[in-house]
């Protein structure tokens, strides 16, 4: 709307009003005329009228201006503001705001436009954070020493234009100068882009720092590495994801806020994800000591936060305080796992009560070392939990890297639970497999014996909780389930397999023709009327003992049929011949001699 606009609203309103008062004058002159009045001999009385309608259309010209002025500045003036309003913000200038109470259409377009103009702000406000303006170490400690030379940093902005920041500085006096020649060449200072690997691989605390501003990235490295941390740099939100993708497992993570393209928020909720609060902590930096900053940063998962410029000591003594918190839940994991808790609803084992339960339809699994006895009676208490352990920390990871947790060891028996898919408990048990014929060639060529395990699976609706008493309490799970995986276990030894499974973990099976396996037949097992279908997996075993058991699988599995059938000269010929090709086959030698044995 143009300035003037209420000038030309007056001018046009009141020669309207004017208009109309002027022609009622006139109008009532005509029908005085017409009803016959004779102002021939009275000429006092036409002056007289005359003069009235001059009178009436003077006035009513004045009242025409004033009602006017009113309505134009009752319609015209919220119109003007509207119009100044639009302008300003074409400019670029979002504090803009229209202070106007007016009901009706009007109000109502009043009240639309400063919403909208809030939302506007808001995003560029967004905006200007991620692209234009710089809020990191920079900002703050130029306005630290603005005040104190006594002056106020000032600060202009224009969207997708520039920032200005400007303060005065007194000038100094008396001041020698400098050999330029002697200072130091900065440009020969290089930021190093990665410091330090793994706590595992160097014994010290690993601590991620992500910051865009290389300075400030420089300044957190060297006072880390004061205190013996190891540091690694990401200077983007991606790289950070990037980097963790590949395998970095830092114990701490220090995340800027405003970083271009990913902020800090998006990228500790992305982390989160994977990694809870309990097991990597994040430490937000942040320029803006604004309680929303620390509200909006705990909401997406982060566990601390610090303000910019760093103070040393409070750098220190959070780091210290957050690393060690994740220490003691890590160790609290070696006794209880993270996924037992997670599967009873909590986030921290400081959340799990006696009498804590979950039932959930779980895979078990059962393994054990044949023979261990015997070979523990050769060796000292010392190199039996040597021994132990180096088993241990050969296989239990194939449990892990499936999706299962340690449910409890037992001596040398592991026993697992695997509460996501079955299918994950056969693939870990295969893995095993594997593992160990490769430990058991270590273990020849240091001329030591080698040695074989069982394995069984099963899956069944577990019972998942917490018994003991208020002093000392455990997780264990309760099912029934649990005695069949043990069952199944005890029967490798039967067999002579390495892996048996039930019928109900083949159900199971996205596509059990991935898989190499035979049926071994069907076994009573305490407590159960029926008898269970079970099948040896020999997939992860030595590749001639996996082809002789491919060629013969299906005479095996014939002769087993003929067994079943009370055919047992028919059975006795198909082992017969599974033997012939696969002499070291246990279980078709112990098939044989039943057949021969009830044949009699």
């Amino acid at each position: 709307m143009e300035p003037y606009l209420g000038t030309k609203l007056v001018i046009i309103v009141a020669f309207a009003f004017w208009l109309i008062s002027s022609t009622s004058v006139y109008l009532f002159y005509l029908v005085v005329l017409h009803l016959g009045y004779d102002f021939t001999n009275n000429a006092h009385q036409l002056w007289q009228l005359r003069y009235l309608g001059l009178s009436i259309t003077s006035a009513s010209l004045l009242v025409s201006f004033l009602v006017a002025w009113l309505l134009s500045r009752w319609l015209g003036y919220p119109l003007a503001k509207l119009q100044e309003a639009v302008e300003k913000v074409q400019a670029g200038e979002f504090n803009t705001f229209i202070e106007i109470q007016r009901q009706g259409r009007l109000g109502f377009l009043v009240e639309a436009f400063n919403s909208m103009v809030t939302v506007i702000r808001k995003q560029a406000d967004d905006l200007i954070a991620k692209e234009f303006i710089s809020t990191d170490l920079d900002v703050p400690i130029t306005k630290k020493l603005a005040e104190l030379q006594g002056d106020q940093l000032q600060f202009s902005s224009t969207v997708e234009k520039d920032s200005q920041f400007a303060f005065t500085l007194p000038i100094a006096q008396n001041v020698p100068q400098a050999n330029l020649a002697s200072l130091p060449h900065l440009a020969q200072t290089k930021i190093a882009t990665t410091v330090g690997a793994s706590t595992a691989s160097t014994g010290k605390f690993t601590i991620l720092v992500v910051d865009d501003d290389k300075i400030s990235l420089q300044v957190l490295t060297k006072l880390l590495t004061l205190q013996n941390y190891e540091v690694v740099q990401a200077t983007t939100g991606i790289q950070t994801l990037e980097q963790m993708e590949q395998g970095l497992e830092p114990d701490l993570i220090i995340l800027d806020i405003m970083m271009p393209r990913m902020n800090g928020y998006e990228v500790c909720q992305k982390i989160r994800e994977s990694f809870s609060a309990n097991q990597l902590p994040i430490i937000m930096l942040t320029a803006k000591d604004q309680p929303s900053d620390l509200v909006e940063g705990l909401s997406y998962g982060a566990n601390d936060y610090l303000v910019k410029p760093i103070n040393r000591s409070e750098l220190v003594a959070r780091v210290k305080t957050h690393i060690q918190l994740a220490k003691v839940n890590t160790a609290y994991g070696r006794f209880v796992p993270n996924e037992f808790i997670q599967l009873l609803g909590h986030e921290s084992i400081l959340d799990v009560k006696l009498g804590d339960h979950v039932k959930k339809e779980m895979a078990i699994l059962f393994s054990d070392i044949r023979s261990f006895t015997t070979l523990s009676e050769q060796m000292s208490p010392e190199e039996n939990f040597a021994f132990i352990n180096s088993y241990l920390k050969m296989v239990v990871p194939a449990i892990r890297n499936h999706n299962g947790f340690i449910d409890k060891y037992i001596g040398d028996a592991v026993m697992a639970v695997f509460p996501n898919q079955a299918e994950d408990s056969l693939r870990a048990a295969i893995a095993m497999q594997k593992q160990v014929l490769r430990y058991n060639c270590d273990r020849l060529a240091n001329g030591e014996v080698p040695i074989a395990i069982g394995i069984g699976i099963h899956v069944g609706s577990l019972m998942l909780g917490t018994v003991g008493e208020e002093q000392r309490m455990e997780e264990t799970v309760i099912s029934d389930a649990v005695n069949v995986a043990s069952r199944l276990e005890g029967l490798t030894k039967i067999f002579g397999s390495t892996v048996i499974f039930s019928e109900k973990i083949l159900i199971e099976l996205e596509d059990p023709t991935q898989y190499r396996y035979r049926f071994l037949g069907k076994v009573p097992v305490k407590g159960r009327k029926d008898a269970i279908s079970v099948f040896e997996a020999f997939g992860g075993e030595a590749p001639d003992i996996i082809e002789l058991k491919l060629k013969t699988r299906i005479d095996f599995e014939l002769g087993i049929s003929f067994y079943y059938d009370r055919k047992f000269t028919e059975g006795s010929k198909m082992f017969e011949r599974v033997l012939r090709k696969n002499s070291v086959d246990k279980a078709a030698l112990l098939y044989l001699e039943r057949c021969q044995k009830f044949r009699k």
